[in-house]
């Protein structure tokens, strides 16, 4: 009886130490494909505006009430200034000349967290293997990071 319960437990930890590699390896596949071209893709459409107001709550000039326009038509909430404000307040003393791409890596970083957090909402709905496949589907190439149109 005891044969059983060890071989059972190799097998579980087996699958799980997959499990951890196979989501280590996706999130390291995710963020790669999300900085892979970092400084060329920066400053485009509204992205410059946007950098610019975080650049001013980062040092404390600004801090403002009313977001980024969604389409022209209506302003939304600043958490997104402020979120791109987190990266420059630490690193504008840090890296000076390049403090700027601060906030693209950082929001590449949490745009790699959402393959977890899909795989978590999935596997508490579907089941493991319905949330493993959904989550390697969250890996998209494309970098609109920052694009808004």
């Amino acid at each position: 009886m005891r044969g059983h319960y060890q071989k059972l437990w190799i097998t579980r930890l087996k699958s799980e130490i997959f499990l951890h590699l196979f989501f280590l390896i996706l999130i390291f596949i995710t963020f790669y494909l999300r900085i892979y071209h970092a400084p060329l893709g920066w400053f485009f459409h509204d992205s410059a505006r946007d950098i610019l107001m975080a650049q001013a709550i980062a040092t404390g000039k600004l801090y403002p009430s009313v977001g980024p326009s969604a389409g022209g038509i209506f302003p939304l909430g600043p958490f997104y200034y402020y979120l791109l404000s987190l990266p420059l307040f630490f690193t504008t003393q840090i890296i000076a000349p390049y403090y700027f791409i601060a906030p693209y890596y950082f929001i590449a970083l949490i745009n790699a967290a959402s393959v977890l957090l899909t795989y978590f909402f999935t596997k508490h709905f579907f089941g493991v293997k319905t949330a493993m496949y959904f989550s390697t589907q969250t890996i998209n190439c494309r970098n609109n990071t920052f694009s808004s149109k």
